[in-house]
């Protein structure tokens, strides 16, 4: 996946995913594809309620959405549909999206022309050139701090536990 990726550190929560590798016997793919859908269930909220699904702060209005009249990140859904999930054996799991420009939105940053002096595009009616852009961030990725938790103790995760 190139793009960006984000990963989860589940720092406290260790000796509870030794537990729960033990009781699947080893296998935490299962645990880490479902995981990984509860992640992009996230995600699919931050877009649809355009707010940071880490903080659950309100993203900063874009100006083309704004004056387009629609949502912040979503002018044809490429993003939104391209975020994706990968579940690995070890219980961990990749998401992320392969747009080259996620990782602006994730993260925020300003951009700059490559060639030329000056970065052109169409607003509005018209074309607009600038030196560059600032864009704030916006995180689409993540979950909050208590969300591991809250995972741990789903009905979902526990029927997954039973032996196969």
């Amino acid at each position: 996946m190139s793009g960006i990726v984000v990963t989860t550190e589940l720092r406290g929560f260790q000796e509870a995913f030794f537990i729960l590798e033990k009781l699947a016997n080893g296998n935490l793919y299962r645990l880490a594809d479902f995981s990984g859908t509860e992640l992009k269930g996230l995600t699919y909220k931050a877009f649809k309620d355009e707010v940071d699904p880490v903080t659950g702060e309100k993203w900063k209005k874009s100006s083309s959405a704004a004056s387009g009249g629609r949502s912040t990140l979503y002018k044809r859904g490429d993003l939104f549909r391209s975020v994706q999930h990968e579940p690995l054996a070890d219980g961990s799991v990749l998401l992320g999206s392969n747009k080259v420009y996620a990782r602006i939105h994730q993260k925020g940053g300003k951009i700059e022309p490559k060639n030329g002096g000056y970065l052109t595009f169409k607003v509005g009616g018209g074309f607009v050139k600038v030196k560059s852009v600032n864009i704030p961030r916006r995180r689409f990725l993540g979950h909050p701090d208590d969300w591991v938790a809250k995972l741990l103790v789903m009905d979902e995760v526990r029927s997954l536990l039973e032996p196969v």
